[in-house]
């Protein structure tokens, strides 16, 4: 952000000027009045606002959707893809509901994609946890959201995937033997991804080679 230092300021901030005193005021530099009109516009851009003269409200949009972000993925679908331009920036609060450890910031892309949180145009950003697919932690099957995320993050080459706390089950094979996409047929052996969890704390049920205790 760019402080005015046009001829007059005062400390680097404007003033009106007195002519009793024959103090001028600060002039309206240009190249100040051109930074302001950026520093606005960069956030609006970057959440995907198109720049309209008629709308008065745009920064307040671009806040919501960067900054505060919507309460869920389903609101993110919902309301925030509206208009959004490819590469646009959105955070998401939860997955199904605030502060259930689903949250991420993403950015928006051409078209859907099933290996996306909740299959739409919202690409998540690192760090990845499984919750952000919508596995719950609470012992039932949650073979779609785990394999979605294997998915996605074996697509990044080199990414790490989370397992908060919790037990995650999962009644399919989540590799297949000769796997085409990760290329082995053991979970702890996908060469280009590294599963974490937090110690005993998190368990993964599986019929994959290697289920059990994920560790960190």
């Amino acid at each position: 952000m760019k402080r005015t230092d046009a001829d007059y300021h005062v400390g680097n901030l404007f003033q009106s000027g007195n002519p009793l005193t024959g103090q001028r005021g600060t002039r309206l530099d240009h190249t100040w009045l051109n930074a302001v009109q950026e520093e606005i516009i960069a956030p609006i851009e970057a959440a995907g606002v198109a720049v309209d003269p008629a709308d008065s409200a745009q920064l307040l949009k671009a806040i919501v959707r960067i900054g505060a972000g919507y309460e869920t993925l389903a609101d993110a679908q919902r309301h925030a893809l509206d208009g959004a331009r490819v590469g646009a920036v959105i955070a998401v609060q939860g997955h199904t509901a605030p502060g259930d450890g689903g949250g991420f910031v993403g950015v928006v892309t051409a078209a859907d994609d099933p290996r996306h949180p909740g299959g739409g145009r919202i690409a998540p950003l690192p760090p990845y946890s499984v919750r952000m697919w919508g596995a719950l932690g609470d012992g039932s099957d949650q073979y779609a959201a785990v394999r979605a995320a294997l998915d996605f993050c074996l697509a990044e080459d080199g990414a790490t995937l989370h397992f908060p706390k919790g037990t995650y089950m999962a009644r399919q094979r989540l590799i297949a033997p000769g796997d085409p996409v990760i290329g082995t047929t053991d979970l702890f052996d996908c060469r280009n991804l590294t599963l974490t969890g937090e110690g005993p704390g998190t368990i993964l049920k599986t019929v994959t080679p290697g289920g059990g205790d994920v560790v960190n």
